[in-house]
């Protein structure tokens, strides 16, 4: 086969795949997580999971030419896009933005960061500590790659680095601990226990033993969220009068609010919007740092208590396990916590018609949380008002709120809004599906993925 017509296959099978696999496993890891949160497998969905995930990762690492034809592939990967306020730049199939501009999306984030530390209000300090954290986590990450290139690119390896927590990390997890220590503000609290009961992070910082569930629920006495951490913990020590009070106190919370997303406040921020929008574009990554340290919790515990057998033989567990249900359906205010609410639903036994208007009110959320981001034209500024405008909404609203503000600004139902996304998915599935036999069929070879 000629190798540029190899390459270019490769390519052109690269990128519209990318839309397949992020739509199909958004969609996978929400009906996953459902499913590992509630403490309980899916043994026919662990298997579509699993296949999912190793078609994507064996179609997005199409093997290269040999070395001869190597120039060739350069040249094919590469393509021109647009980047907000700063021009055309080149980029292949990492998606990485020019060195320059993630310095200076690193040094503005720092600047920013170190204003919102030096703010008055607990609640921001807090965030800008726990920013930092993100920073630490990522200059430690680029560190450890650069000087490391063998170790990083062995998963066994690099697990076993980030186990070990490395002191740039626990330093700045130390330091939002020791805020929280004093703080009265229950939103400064919950950013420095989540940080401290993150995996890299939990028992490493000095001060993290001494942030509590129990004092996060002492603080703030209408929030379900530390709760459902001190039923996990009675779980883990199988302490089952324990286990009863937290759910009984889960069930009476007005809210389930763990915070997630509200750190996206900082995008929209007066020092951060007076930035060229090209370094608010690569300071988002950084930003979602705090996200993707995010210790979610199981909801496991809960669901175990609503077992058909326990709300049928246990005198009020059936009244107990809706309210929990009611609860996470109306204010959880993240998507699995929603999803969850949803699986209660099902075991009370609420009204079919309800579970039907709940699953399409699902299955909107998910069509416009994936709306919400642009897939096409990454880095231009209308592709980037968009997602600030979707952040600025998770940060505002929290992400099922989000998700419930713009269906409702839609004018549509929520059922239009589910029966067109299942249908997208559909066929953007045998978009996919028709893209890899033609690269098949074009002899482009298909590569291990990598140990990465």
């Amino acid at each position: 086969m000629n190798p540029e017509v190899g390459v270019r296959a490769a390519r052109i099978v690269r990128w519209l795949i990318a839309l397949g696999v992020l739509s199909l496993l958004a969609m996978l890891s929400w009906n996953w997580a459902s499913d590992r949160f509630a403490g309980r497998p899916n043994p026919a969905f662990e298997w579509s999971n699993d296949a999912a995930r190793q078609w994507a990762r064996s179609l997005l690492h199409i093997a290269a030419p040999e070395p001869a034809d190597q120039s060739a592939l350069n040249s094919a990967e590469t393509t021109q896009t647009e980047l907000c306020d700063y021009g055309q730049i080149a980029i292949d199939q990492s998606i990485e933005l020019p060195p320059a501009v993630v310095a200076d999306a690193r040094a503005a984030l720092k600047t920013v960061t170190d204003q919102w530390v030096a703010s008055a209000s607990d609640e921001d300090r807090a965030l800008g500590l726990q920013l930092r954290i993100a920073l630490a986590s990522v200059t430690t990450h680029e560190a450890f790659r650069r000087k490391q290139p063998e170790c990083y690119a062995n998963l066994e390896c690099a697990s076993a680095f980030w186990a070990a927590t490395p002191a740039p990390v626990t330093a700045a997890v130390e330091a939002l601990a020791q805020h929280a220590v004093t703080t009265q503000n229950p939103a400064a609290y919950a950013r420095a226990f989540l940080a401290c009961h993150s995996k890299r992070a939990e028992s490493r910082a000095p001060t993290c033993p001494a942030i509590t569930a129990a004092r996060w629920s002492q603080l703030e006495p209408r929030n379900a969220a530390p709760w459902l951490y001190i039923a996990n913990a009675a779980q883990a020590r199988n302490d089952a009068p324990a286990i009863e009070d937290a759910v009984v106190q889960l069930a009476a919370s007005q809210v389930l609010d763990l915070r997630w997303g509200s750190e996206f406040a900082v995008l929209s921020s007066e020092a951060a919007q007076a930035l060229p929008r090209y370094v608010q574009i690569a300071m988002m990554a950084d930003v979602f740092g705090v996200s993707a340290a995010f210790a979610i919790p199981n909801y496991g515990t809960v669901m175990s208590m609503c077992t058909p057998e326990s709300m049928r033989d246990i005198g009020n567990r059936l009244q107990l396990c809706s309210a929990i249900g009611e609860l996470l359906v109306r204010n959880d205010t993240t998507l699995i916590g929603t999803a969850m609410g949803i699986r209660l639903g099902e075991r009370v036994g609420w009204p079919s018609a309800r579970l039907m208007a709940l699953r399409a009110e699902k299955s909107a959320a998910q069509a416009v949380m994936g709306a919400g981001f642009a897939r096409d034209a990454w880095f231009s500024c209308t592709a980037w008002e968009r997602d600030r405008s979707w952040l600025r909404d998770i940060a505002r609203f929290g992400e099922s709120g989000a998700a419930r503000h713009r269906i409702a600004a839609s004018g549509r139902t929520s059922e239009e809004i589910a029966q067109e996304y299942l249908e997208q998915m559909k066929r953007q599935f045998e978009k996919s599906a028709k893209a890899v036999e033609a690269a098949k069929s074009a002899g482009v070879p298909i590569s291990p993925a990598p140990t990465r």
